[in-house]
């Protein structure tokens, strides 16, 4: 996550975070990275939102 979204979220949410707990916050949103992208090119009217995130597969 790039630093001007980061300062900005954290101002919406009215959150005053340490410099260690921003690194801890870029690193989790890092780790969900992919599967947030996957969930943003999903076709939300479609049957494959159910089924995005099997951890086996998609039937």
């Amino acid at each position: 996550m790039e630093d001007q979204y980061l300062e900005c979220l954290l101002a919406r949410l009215g959150l005053d975070l340490s410099d260690e707990e921003i690194r801890w916050v870029k690193t989790a949103f890092a780790g969900y990275r992919p599967q947030i992208e996957e969930l943003m090119s999903l076709d939300l009217a479609g049957e494959e939102v159910g089924t995005a995130f099997l951890p086996l597969g998609k039937p």
